[in-house]
């Protein structure tokens, strides 16, 4: 479970034709305590809501994903067909099973389950799940009125509520669920009906024998389309005998033979004809005749009727047998439909019986995930279009929340109006103690909440920004379209179209990564849903505050929604941070410093800006001009972290500091987006940051005036709403209003009523929130019936005029002016033509189209097709039109709104009625000329090095041709020649090689290989035929991988591959070890031959020193100089010792402490103590470029330096660091004295391991300054080490680690400094710079390179 990142203060709906799933769970043999009638008094509790968990979830601020069980993932076939349903008689599948939209589908909770292990619910945020009714459905299907069989499996059709359906699994595969998201710190609420039973249907009658079947009835059982007559072979008159063995007359009203009909009013009505439970009687009934029937063919009635009773009242029965899910499962909600239609005293019961069961299932499952929660059982209700208001529902009902309407179809959260909402919502919710409400934008039931790719955008963020909890109904985050060619049926209708299965494989990613960052935000952040909003003022978009502050947590964040996009936005947050506060776009994990009380940010792709306190986390951000010429340097700004990993449009990473800059654009072309990624990482946190950048154009296009942004837009700026005014003689009329396709502006149909003019008569206004400069649609109706048609390509100031009182006659008197704009919006360029296939040759239809602006085929219902093809479809053309939305219609029936139809799209009709259709839409095609650029500039990203110089060569040369194309603009080529060149670019790509990798370090007898190659690059070893696997650095390259000990006659093969480009190694142990990076050039004899010594000195070499050099020292100069010079001996209980004797006053010397080691170090501490009389250790001496050099391999080193010691520990749990015989201490002195001195170096604790599976394992090799002999452990036989003690020497240039050898790991060392990964002392910056130029370089080290093969002799 994740915590929460808040401060805990320190302190002594449904319409019943519609559909969910249902499950079949077996409950064990213990006691169930039946609730009756008496067990209704109230159970002393604190209401769900009122307190916040551990873990930071509150119902306050639930984020509740919504998803049909069936519809949403198949994870176990093998219960598709349960009860034989979609089965024929041979027991095999009937064609069209999963596609039908009344069938179940094959989702399950094995589906939901696996989703929740995979992450994808802690992804968005959700720390709530609701799912399904899970209990047992009716077995057969009953009649869609559309044709087609419409099964249970949405969940709303009960037959047996003791039991799981089996379509959705077994009750262990429930309780796998329920405990599986409660591992992940999410709450399980089940949907649960109390109102009515499930319709009577040919499969249920026949198993469990009641009702009239008549001849032919058992034919229906095995269809699934044509089954409007199954009814006809049911006698629903005759037989109150047959009848009276279903539910009787006891438990339910029904119009059938010997049952009393339901009556008028909400309590007592059969709902769309549903058989109605009569929850509000007083009197006992006994187990109802269908379930008696059922449990004793399943052999567990004596057994249920044991633990149920024999007794109860139909309140008591239902309170019992839902609570028991509680009970068994530690189920945490119900989401309860149709709430008006029972009384609220049976609620209520309801709920303290959960109450009372959850208390309990924590009591027996302590140590469970779950169990030690504190919240009480919750309940949130449907009552159609109930909005934000506390009733009886709350204080008579026992709910804690009731689900919000009034934000169906994104109206309420429109930029204009979102504020107020906002607003609104947290001064009603979140001030009163136990009162809640569940807001959504679409449901199974109402509508699907679409729109154009901005809109969406925008909606997901202001919708899951919602004061109060949310709910997101499955597919919101994924555009998952409605079901093809099902006519709509939602705002109250059944609702199949509105129920397609999840769109796994056909995501909207970008959508998808909108609600993942505001959902988590959300999460992370209490004060969202359950604090206090204060509005804040921004230079773009809709800002506002959160705070909260009860039941010691504090918890304060911020947002901007509905941006301009890549833009900077500065926000005054005075009210909430300090100057000097460092405030976090979450979004993108850029930092801001609070300045005069705003802070800036940029406004990122999809214009949203996400602010919290920054609690210690790495800080970072890239600054420049968001839009820019040609090529611009960025700087970077770093805090609480030492440095950052860059990558540029996916290219390899490098290592930046605070206040480094870098250039960006020469991966890009104009008019292209570039990507600066930065990870970082402190002992607290971990972050990753994305900015973008677009590149306007190139140098030579730069215009005269800069294109920086201002604060302020230039021009006419367009105002937030927009007003119309309507002149009728027919009263006030209301308004439906939407933008866009069908994006609601002012809520659901009949919209709002116009509010009279003061002093104008018979003229209305309404201010509606839609940018001035954007176009909106309305219908004109009276509320009841009379309406007009659509009335298109209305902006602000926009005047109607209902003709003579009659709706279907008005005048657009204006259409108002596109404020901002400048006019008119210009006309698209494109056209669009559609394809309709008629369902029978001599079908006839009219069109009726428009898009945003205008109405393209005159008023409803518009105009006949005539015009066909050869094979008999209707072809239609719509000019000047990018997208258009249409209805299809015949003399007897049409078809829903069909939106977003483009260029290519194909209608097909699917039934003589003109119902249903089916849409199929061309691909929308990327230009040939983007696709270009797109694959030109992943070369452009590549680093050279990496591949080899050949196929590089290869690359760049068809580079340089795609450039010019580029250069030369998408008119000058044909598509052909692009779409050519692209193909080569392509191959270029797939042709390139990966520069073979350097082996560091081989040698016989040992069980490791390191090597060098492209950064982030899959590396396979294979020796003697067995293969090892790593993953190269991310930044530098280097691998090692432990494998079976080397033999000199093993040969040792790299393969690396990145990308899908690889790149292939080998060497022939025989021909010497490789230590230290040195690659022998030929095999090592094993004697040195005598015969090429000569035996004595050459005659050219002087035997004597020369006449004018004395032969003894002037009398003036002493013969010795025993207090001149320093002797200093190192040693240590661990690395062993070292002397050193040339030091004098004035002088630095650096005592090294090395390690070697075939397994990494996990963390150490250690100190180290001097002579100060003669030694001096200044921090100055141990740092380059304010970086310590004390353990340059240790980033996150902790030191202190006192006295005459020096103290110093680190630990790298997550990636332990690798030694290879390089510097783990490196200290630096200044001699202050002559004479002798020592240094001592107590290892007091060093440990090694190794990470698999995200599971750390190590031991100590010194602990408490003992050294430990770990090789009787397990995974730490082979462990090695060798620790020693030296001097830097004298410096040799290439020597950069100063081991006196020049070998790739000098190479690397040189490679890690350039991309300032690590620093350099003095001695090893000398060392490094071998071309003398006083410049470390990619030449130096290509220098060593050379040197270390042998291709060069000498610097």
């Amino acid at each position: 479970m994740k915590k929460r990142s808040m401060k805990r203060a320190l302190s002594a709906v449904l319409t019943l034709c519609m559909a969910l799933p249902g499950a079949s769970v077996a409950f064990g043999s213990v006691s169930a305590a039946t609730v009756s009638d008496d067990s209704s008094t109230s159970a002393s509790s604190t209401a769900a809501g009122s307190l916040v968990e551990d873990d930071g979830f509150t119902w306050d601020n639930a984020n509740v994903y919504f998803l049909l069980t069936d519809r949403f993932k198949n994870g176990n076939t093998a219960n598709d067909h349960s009860y034989g349903r979609t089965l024929d008689k041979d027991g095999k599948p009937l064609d069209g099973w999963d596609t039908n939209p009344g069938t179940f589908h094959g989702g399950d909770f094995a589906g939901v389950t696996q989703s929740i292990e995979e992450g994808y619910f802690d992804n968005l945020g959700v720390n709530a799940i609701w799912i399904s009714a899970p209990y047992e459905q009716t077995h057969g299907y009953c009649d869609s009125g559309k044709g087609f069989a419409h099964y249970s499996y949405h969940g709303y059709y009960v037959l047996d509520y003791t039991e799981t359906d089996a379509n959705f699994g077994t009750k262990e595969e429930f309780k796998t669920l329920v405990d599986t998201a409660h591992e992940h710190g999410i709450r399980v609420i089940m949907d649960i009906v109390m109102n009515h039973t499930g319709y009577s249907t040919v499969a249920d009658m026949e198993q469990f024998h009641f009702g009239t079947l008549l001849d032919g009835a058992l034919d229906f059982k095995y269809k699934l389309t044509d089954v409007g007559e199954v009814n006809d072979h049911i006698d629903y008159k005759t037989s109150e005998e047959d009848w009276g063995k279903w539910w009787s007359n006891d438990w339910i009203r029904s119009g059938l033979p010997g049952y009393t009909e339901g009556a008028g009013g909400d309590l007592t009505m059969s709902l769309s004809g549903l058989p109605d439970f009569r929850t509000e009687q007083t009197k006992k009934v006994t187990i109802p005749p269908i379930l008696e029937t059922k449990w004793k063919q399943e052999g567990t009635y004596d057994q249920k009727l044991a633990k149920y009773g024999d007794k109860n009242t139909v309140t008591g029965y239902l309170s019992t047998w839902l609570s028991e899910w509680v009970k068994e499962y530690g189920v945490d909600g119900f989401r309860c439909d149709t709430a008006k239609h029972v009384d609220k005293a049976s609620w209520n019961q309801l709920k303290q019986a959960c109450v009372s069961a959850l208390r309990e299932w924590r009591s027996n499952n302590k140590g469970k995930a779950g169990a030690d929660w504190k919240e009480d059982f919750w309940m949130t209700g449907e009552h159609w279009d109930h909005g934000v208001g506390y009733d009886t529902y709350y204080s008579e009902g026992g709910f804690d929340s009731m689900i919000n309407f009034a934000v169906t179809g994104g109206g309420a959260l429109a930029s204009g109006s979102v504020a107020n909402t906002y607003q609104g919502y947290a001064d009603q919710i979140n001030t009163k103690e136990g009162f809640n409400v569940l807001s959504f934008m679409s449901s199974h039931d109402e509508t699907l909440t679409r729109g154009d790719e901005n809109t969406m955008l925008y909606n997901a963020a202001a919708f899951l920004l919602l004061p109060g909890g949310v709910q997101i109904f499955y597919g919101d985050e994924t555009n998952r379209p409605l079901y093809p060619g099902v006519a709509f049926d939602g705002y109250g209708g059944s609702g199949h179209a509105l129920r397609s299965d999840m769109n796994w494989n056909d995501m909207d990613k970008t959508l998808l990564a909108q609600w993942q960052k505001v959902g988590q935000f959300r999460n992370k952040h209490v004060s969202i849903g359950a604090g206090a909003n204060v509005k804040l003022s921004a230079t773009s978009g809709v800002a506002f505050g959160r705070t909260y502050d009860k039941n010691g947590v504090t918890d304060q964040a911020a947002a901007v929604i509905g941006c301009n996009k890549n833009s900077s936005v500065t926000v005054d947050v005075s009210t909430l941070w300090e100057d000097g506060s460092y405030v976090i776009n979450t979004y993108d994990n850029s930092s801001s410093v609070v300045t005069d009380g705003k802070v800036t940010f940029n406004s990122g792709a999809n214009g949203t800006i996400l602010m919290e306190n920054a609690d210690g986390q790495p800080l970072v951000s890239i600054t420049g001009e968001p839009k820019f010429y040609g090529t611009e340097q960025v700087t970077v700004s770093l805090k609480e972290c030492d440095s950052a990993k860059v990558s540029v449009d996916g290219g390899n990473k490098f290592v930046v500091k605070d206040g480094d800059t870098f250039t960006i654009g020469q991966t890009a072309y104009k008019n292209d987006t570039i990507e600066v990624t930065v990870e970082a990482t402190n002992d607290k946190a971990s972050s990753e940051a994305k900015f973008t950048f677009l590149k306007i154009g190139e140098n030579d296009e730069k215009p005269t005036t800069s294109p920086t942004q201002s604060t302020t837009v230039p021009g006419p700026t367009a105002s937030q709403t927009s007003k119309l005014t309507i002149k009728s003689t027919a009263g006030a009329p209301n308004v439906y209003a939407w933008t866009g396709a069908s994006t609601a502006l002012n809520g659901a149909w009949p919209g709002q009523k116009a509010a009279a003019v003061s002093g104008q008569a018979n003229t209305y206004e309404l201010t509606l929130p839609v940018s001035a400069d954007k176009p909106f649609s309305v219908v004109l109706n009276n509320g009841s019936g009379t309406q007009s048609g659509d009335i298109t390509g209305l902006y602000d100031g926009a005047v109607l005029e209902i003709q003579n009182g009659n709706y279907t006659s008005v005048k657009t008197v204006t259409n108002g002016n596109q404020q901002g704009g400048g006019g008119d919006p210009e006309p698209a360029e494109g056209s669009v033509s559609v394809t309709i296939k008629p369902y029978s040759p001599s079908a006839s239809y009219k069109i009726y189209a428009w898009n945003d602006t205008q109405k393209l085929t005159g008023a409803w219902p518009g105009v006949a097709l005539t015009e066909k093809d050869s094979d008999g479809n209707y072809v239609v053309k719509f000019d000047n039109v990018d997208e258009v939305s249409i209805i299809l219609s015949s003399g007897s029936g049409q078809t829903a709104d069909i939106t977003g139809v483009r260029d290519g799209a194909t209608i097909e009709i699917t039934n003589e009625g003109c119902t249903t259709y089916k849409l199929t839409s061309k691909p929308i095609v990327v230009s040939p000329y983007e696709s270009l650029k797109k694959e030109a500039r992943k070369i452009l990203a590549m680093t050279a090095s990496d591949y080899t110089a050949e196929s590089w060569a290869n690359a760049q040369k068809v580079l340089k041709s795609a450039e010019a194309m580029i250069k030369a603009g998408e008119d000058a080529t044909t598509a052909e020649a692009m779409n050519a060149m692209i193909a080569d670019l392509k191959s270029a790509q797939k042709a390139l090689v990966l520069a073979p990798a350097t082996l560091t370090y081989a040698v016989a007898g040992k069980s490791v290989v390191s090597g060098v190659t492209a950064s982030a690059a899959k590396v396979t070893v294979t020796v003697d035929g067995k293969t090892y696997t790593a993953t190269a650095d991310d930044v530098t390259g280097a691998f090692t991988v432990a494998t079976s000990a080397l033999k000199t006659t093993s040969t040792i093969k790299v393969d690396a591959t990145r990308n899908g480009v690889n790149g292939t190694y080998s060497y022939a142990m025989n021909n010497g070890d490789i230590e230290s990076g040195i690659v022998p050039t030929s095999p090592i004899p094993p004697t040195q031959p005598t015969t090429t010594q000569p035996a004595t000195k050459p005659t050219t070499q002087p035997t004597t020193q020369p006449a004018t050099q004395p032969t003894t020292q002037p009398a003036t100069e002493p013969t010795t100089a025993p207090s001149q010079t320093l002797t200093v001996n190192a040693t240590s209980n661990y690395f062993g010792s070292a002397t050193k004797t040339d030091g004098k006053v004035g002088d630095k010397i650096t005592v090294l402490y090395k390690l070697d080691a075939n397994m990494g170090i996990v963390d150490g501490q250690w100190t180290v103590k001097y002579d100060t009389s003669k030694l001096k250790f200044d921090k100055a001496d141990n740092k380059v470029n304010g970086s310590q050099t004390i353990m340059p391999s240790q980033s996150n080193l902790v030191y202190n330096a006192y006295s005459n010691v020096i103290k110093g520990n680190f630990t790298n749990p997550q990636n332990p660091t690798k030694y290879d015989g390089g510097t783990y201490i490196s200290l630096t002195f200044q001699v202050i004295g002559a004479g002798s001195a020592s240094v001592y170096l107590d290892t007091e604790y060093l440990t090694v391991g190794y990470v698999t599976n995200n599971k750390l394992n190590q031991q100590s090799v010194v602990d408490n300054s003992k050294v430990r002999d770990i090789s009787g452990f397990a995974g730490f036989k082979n462990v090695k080490l060798s620790a020693t003690t030296s001097f830097a020497s004298d410096v040799r240039l290439g020597d950069v680690d100063m081991d006196g050898k020049i070998t790739a790991i000098d190479v690397t060392l040189v490679q890690k400094h350039i991309t300032e990964h690590i620093p350099f002392t003095e001695q090893q910056l000398t060392a490094a710079d071998v071309d003398k130029n006083n410049i470390i370089s990619v030449k130096d080290a290509t220098l060593i390179q050379k040197y270390v093969v042998h291709l060069i002799s000498n610097f």
